[in-house]
């Protein structure tokens, strides 16, 4: 039996030929389902990000002498050094609880606006209830060498006519917030004493501080290992293309966090650098901390 089909319908010279076929819809998720789960994510890490300079200070003061919560002995000599402090801000944490904080960066990066507030209303109580004590001297004389605290304030907090009065009461008592900056790179000059403050601040801090210190790690942990210095540090970048040097115990190069905090622990002949996990801070949250027991003792007490 012969087929019979139909001729094609006849169409205009150029006119293409379309599919009329109907397909179901493409799966859509909920209406902002997928947002709300980035801006939780977003909020978290911002949470965790903030929280986690008040959480190593807790920490810090934890593990040096809890009972005076860590400040008798964190003041000892010239007080915290904040190794690549950047914007202060783990150090306006220590400092606002009376623990004097110096951070060694070369550049200078002023607080975040909500920072510079806090410090503004710290300073605004301090002059409210400030009274001449013993140690005003010494201590209005380090503001002179360090400068003043207003470089820590936001640019758009200084200008707005409005803190006229904020402003004036930080500068009548910023000499009692223990909080400096000496613009210098944490390497062999500083170390060495080429600057006779940078010698004797290094000589006289109280315990070494690094959270994420980027380069600087390394160097302060084996300048510290090397005077018996208590540090803590919390690594974070690896940076192995600039450092060919690390290997790990299979003679590979260092190129992952983990692998570069076994390196770190390897540079300890003595066994006493500590490896603590923070979990109350998201990410690289692995503390390597050295002698904080003596934390405002001699350098070689119970060595």
């Amino acid at each position: 039996m012969a087929l019979c089909v139909a001729p094609d319908k006849t169409r205009e010279e150029g006119e293409t030929e379309t599919d009329t076929r109907s397909f179901p819809p493409p799966p859509t998720a909920a209406p902002g389902s997928q947002r709300t789960r980035n801006n939780r994510l977003i909020h978290q890490r911002c949470n965790g990000k903030k929280n986690r300079f008040q959480d190593f200070a807790a920490f810090l003061r934890s593990r040096t002498s809890p009972d005076s919560g860590g400040a008798e002995a964190l003041n000892a000599g010239l007080g915290v050094l904040d190794v690549a402090g950047g914007k202060g801000q783990l150090a306006l944490e220590l400092a606002v609880n009376g623990i004097c904080a110096t951070v060694l960066d070369p550049a200078l990066f002023p607080l975040s606006e909500f920072k510079s507030k806090e410090l503004l209303t710290h300073c605004c109580r301090l002059a409210a209830d400030l009274r001449p004590t013993p140690d005003d001297t010494a201590q209005r004389e380090r503001r002179r060498l360090y400068g003043s605290i207003s470089v820590w304030i936001h640019p758009s907090i200084l200008s707005d006519a409005g803190r006229a009065p904020q402003i004036k009461d930080l500068l009548l008592a910023e000499h009692a917030v223990p909080l400096y900056i000496h613009r210098r790179l944490f390497d062999e000059s500083f170390v060495g004493g080429s600057c006779a403050e940078s010698a004797r601040l290094w000589s006289e801090c109280s315990v070494v501080l690094g959270l994420h210190p980027d380069q600087a790690t390394e160097p302060l942990v084996r300048h510290c290992l090397a005077a018996k210095k208590p540090f803590a540090v919390m690594p974070c970048c690896v940076f192995p293309n600039e450092n060919p040097h690390r290997l790990t115990a299979t003679g590979k190069p260092v190129r992952s966090l983990d692998e570069f905090i076994e390196y770190l622990l390897g540079l300890d002949t003595s066994g006493q650098m500590i490896k603590e996990d923070l979990d109350s801070i998201p990410g690289c949250n692995t503390v390597l901390h050295y002698r904080l027991e003596h934390v405002g003792k001699s350098a070689h007490d119970g060595a």
